[in-house]
Parts: C-alpha cells; sequence; structure tokens
C-alpha cells in the first residue's frame, strides 16, 4: 500500500495513528486562530489585508504567530498588503 501511494511507511503508521484521535491542543489552538482571521477578513467584506488583520487580531488578544498564518491566508485570498 505504501508502494501504491508512494508514502514512507513511518508516514503512513503516523497517518493510522492520528485517525480516530482527538485534535491536540496545538491544533486547536490553529483552528481557532485560523477561524479568527477568516472573521476579521470577512468582517472587513474583504478589504482588510495581512496588516489589517493582524492588528486586529493582536488588538483582541492574540499572542503568536499571527502575522505569519494572516499572511499567508491573504495571500491564499489573493490580498495584497
Amino acid at each position: 500500500m505504501t508502494e501504491l501511494f508512494e508514502v514512507s511507511t513511518a508516514g503512513n503508521y503516523h497517518w493510522k495513528r492520528a485517525q480516530g484521535r482527538e485534535p491536540l491542543v496545538s491544533e486547536q489552538r490553529r483552528n481557532k486562530r485560523d477561524d479568527q482571521i477568516v472573521a476579521s477578513h470577512k468582517g472587513s467584506k474583504g478589504t482588510y489585508g495581512s496588516p489589517r488583520v493582524t492588528s486586529e487580531l493582536h488588538d483582541a488578544g492574540a499572542k503568536r504567530s499571527v502575522r505569519t498564518r494572516s499572511l499567508r491566508a491573504c495571500e491564499h485570498w489573493g490580498s495584497r498588503g
């Protein structure tokens, strides 16, 4: 099976272990932050770019990796700035 999908044996076992488990705390935090970024962007009707989204989330109390995540999200949406 690993040859068919061109994945390593270790990767296959990691994937199998991850199935059926609860999301890690870090994954839950990341998902919550992503939801906040999406809400901020949609709340601005798509006009807020990464710097404004980051500023808004910092004002709301977010502390870590907001800038990087909001930049990636805005790039995904095609926003500039």
